[in-house]
């Protein structure tokens, strides 16, 4: 354990605390496979199923529609140890994917995609809460990072597999396996308990948000990173379709590129949890978009290059900072308020995270239409650098709620 954390482990841990990584560990591990496919898959497998733009925007507003019906968080998951029902969620959402073995029209995978990405966010306030009482605070960022690092690295070998093997088999049966493996992984994290647990009070939204957005903390943290959130969300219709439409890449290339972007998650996430338990979680997150602002860029050249082979370092960038981003949000939101505050503001922070990643992919569908996907990419550029110098703001006057106690 020791080698997991660094030489400058504070404490030891308890016994539950490790017993906690282990479930966590095992259901990474998994859901790192499943990831591997879906994640990396299922805009490609849309587009050549004949999605158009306007189709491609909603699938991409899916992965944010899930944050933003995290407001019933609370309603369905009051219970002193919410991991069973968020694993039971879970699992929901995950068999979807087995229905991808009688689908062959874009309309009905779109279907299955949302009712996915709804069910694996609505319970996700109530994930930030579990584990802030499952670890330590001194530990919490490299015990985060060595469990996602686990999920990175088996998304990374799942990823260039499972696209040689889309290639040969097509979609149905490898959407359905990976379906399989993510329900298995929820069994792992229903073990997970909090040592603080505390039921979640069922509140009016609109009075949530409205204490939420009280702490000057975390509106300058909201507003900064839903501005760089915005224009990730802009540019995601655009990759399929200088994907498919203009690079010609195979679900074999696609899968190369996928692994690249996971070997750098791997590698990166202990070193962005040992980077921001001994900074701040909005400092490792104003970094992480620094080096997403790079991913943009990279697409545009290689689109006036026609050379796949640039989207590389784009695809390197991505995992860099997404590593970033999950740790940065995770740890910034545990960090804002004391457990029993954390709820509301997690509730919030992933609800207007959701409205505007609805938006942003719907926005980057009129671009599309107006421009193609070079003015769909220099605006989300643009959003990008804008999020990063905010969350620079945030970063050098924040100052975590135990710390100020």
């Amino acid at each position: 354990m020791r080698a997991v954390l660094g030489t400058g482990a504070a404490g030891p841990l308890t016994g539950e605390a490790r017993a906690n990584f282990r479930r966590d560990l095992a259901f990474q591990l998994l859901t790192g496979v499943f990831l591997g496919v879906v994640l990396n898959f299922f805009p490609v497998v849309a587009r050549r199923l004949g999605a158009g733009e306007f189709l491609l925007a909603l699938l991409t507003a899916g992965t944010y529609l899930g944050a933003l019906v995290s407001l019933g968080a609370p309603y369905v998951l009051r219970t002193l140890q919410p991991a069973r029902r968020i694993a039971l969620i879970w699992a929901v959402g995950r068999a979807l994917w087995i229905a991808a073995l009688f689908v062959t029209a874009p309309t009905w995978f779109a279907i299955i995609a949302l009712g996915y990405f709804l069910l694996s966010g609505l319970p996700r306030p109530g994930v930030t809460w579990l584990m802030q009482g499952a670890y330590p605070a001194p530990l919490r960022g490299r015990l985060l990072a060595a469990a996602r690092m686990a999920m990175a690295v088996a998304a990374l070998i799942t990823a260039p597999i499972a696209g040689l093997l889309l290639d040969v088999v097509g979609h149905g049966p490898i959407l359905a396996g990976a379906s399989v493996v993510g329900v298995l992984a929820t069994a792992a994290f229903a073990g997970i308990k909090s040592s603080d647990p505390r039921p979640f009070r069922r509140r009016n939204p609109w009075v949530l948000a409205r204490g939420a957005f009280a702490t000057p903390s975390f509106r300058g943290f909201v507003g900064a990173w839903n501005t760089m959130g915005f224009g990730i969300a802009v540019m995601m219709p655009a990759v399929p379709i200088v994907l498919v439409d203009h690079l010609h890449a195979s679900f074999g290339t696609v899968g190369v590129l996928s692994l690249l972007a996971g070997v750098a998650q791997a590698v990166c996430f202990p070193l962005w949890g040992r980077l921001i338990d001994r900074r701040t979680g909005p400092f490792g997150a104003a970094l992480a978009i620094c080096v997403q602002l790079a991913s943009p860029v990279i697409f545009l050249v290689a689109m006036a290059t026609t050379q796949v082979g640039v989207l590389a370092a784009a695809y390197l960038a991505m995992g860099v900072a997404g590593a970033g981003f999950v740790l940065g949000s995770q740890t910034t939101l545990m960090s804002l308020a004391r457990p029993e505050d954390t709820p509301p503001l997690a509730t919030t922070f992933n609800a207007s995270a959701g409205l505007f990643g609805v938006a942003g992919p719907f926005a980057g569908g009129l671009l599309l239409i107006a421009g193609g996907p070079n003015l769909a990419l220099s605006v989300a550029a643009a959003l990008t650098f804008a999020g990063a110098v905010l969350m620079l703001r945030v970063a050098r006057s924040f100052r975590p709620a135990d710390a100020l106690a």
